[in-house]
């Protein structure tokens, strides 16, 4: 994975560059890419290359067809007064994969495949960097976002409460009054017939969530260690020092290591520095832990190899 700061405030990811196989290219808002407590986020990014690689999208667009059809014949009436129609539901049925049928819900299941990617992701990345992640989703996001809701993106509050569902169910320390410390964004603008079919994605998306769950985590759980409470808090224990931490077991126990740290306000005001400077050498003292912890890992595959030739 490789990281590079990007001008705009939305973290994104380019999941598949020809000339780097193999490499997940991921942007952070170049207002916080010095910020070594929104590392988590690329957990997030770099699912989106995990949903490609594993065509979850494709494993998942007939089930959500068959849901959006369902959901679509239990509001019949007013499908039929926007795309001013007259099918009953066998007719729906029928006619489902006909061109001016499937115009009327392909949109839909768009926003609805959409969603359900955005929703594994942050599955995903709860997985892999536990605390840390929920922390820095909630710096970026939280209270409110200012521009309207995509129609990619589940709402707000349901996102939220997904995501820490997941975390309890993996045994995730939850911050206090997380969900409450979350608002909606301003509705998007959007015609009669596009609100139909977002009502209609929200609708069904909520029906695949233990699966996207359980998938994300397995992903975890088979490729990589997940969070360790007992290694965050003895690399707590030595950035409480200002010391860097070694033979760190991942990233994301640095992660949620360092997330503690900048909850306890005021641990440092003993050394009398500001907190600006305070807070620069903080940040570069989790950077200088995450550069040792890779060059451990660089060092841990150059001997396994040299090892195996012998």
């Amino acid at each position: 994975m490789l990281l590079s700061s990007e001008w705009m405030y939305i973290p994104h990811s380019y999941p598949s560059v020809d000339v780097l196989p193999g490499f997940a290219l991921v942007g952070l808002p170049a207002a916080e890419s010095d910020n070594a407590l929104l590392v988590p986020i690329t957990g997030h990014e770099l699912a989106h290359v995990v949903w490609l690689r594993l065509s979850i999208k494709a494993d998942l667009d007939l089930p959500v067809q068959l849901a959006l059809r369902e959901q679509i014949c239990d509001n019949l009436d007013e499908y039929n007064e926007l795309f001013h129609s007259s099918l009953d539901a066998s007719a729906l049925v029928a006619q489902w994969d006909q061109s001016p049928v499937r115009e009327t819900w392909n949109t839909a299941r768009v926003f609805a495949v959409r969603q359900a990617e955005e929703l594994f992701s942050d599955f995903l990345a709860v997985a892999l960097f536990g605390t840390a992640y929920l922390q820095a989703f909630a710096y970026l996001l939280s209270p409110q976002f200012l521009l309207p809701r995509s129609p990619e993106y589940p709402p707000m509050l349901r996102r939220v409460q997904e995501i820490v569902a997941a975390a309890r169910e993996w045994r995730v320390p939850v911050p206090r009054s997380y969900i409450e410390s979350f608002q909606e964004p301003p509705d998007p603008t959007l015609s009669r017939t596009e609100r139909f079919q977002l009502a209609m994605a929200d609708a069904v998306v909520p029906r695949f969530v233990v699966r996207l769950r359980q998938s994300a985590y397995d992903h975890v759980e088979s490729s990589c260690q997940r969070p360790s409470n007992r290694e965050t808090i003895r690399i707590y224990k030595r950035f409480k020092l200002l010391v860097p931490a070694e033979s760190c077991r991942t990233l994301a126990d640095i992660l949620n290591a360092a997330w503690r740290i900048n909850e306890k306000q005021g641990l440092w005001l003993r050394t009398g520095a500001e907190d600006r400077n305070m807070t620069s050498a903080f940040n570069d003292l989790v950077l200088k832990t995450i550069e040792i912890f890779d060059c451990e890992e660089v060092r841990q595959r150059l001997e396994m190899k040299n090892g195996t030739e012998e």
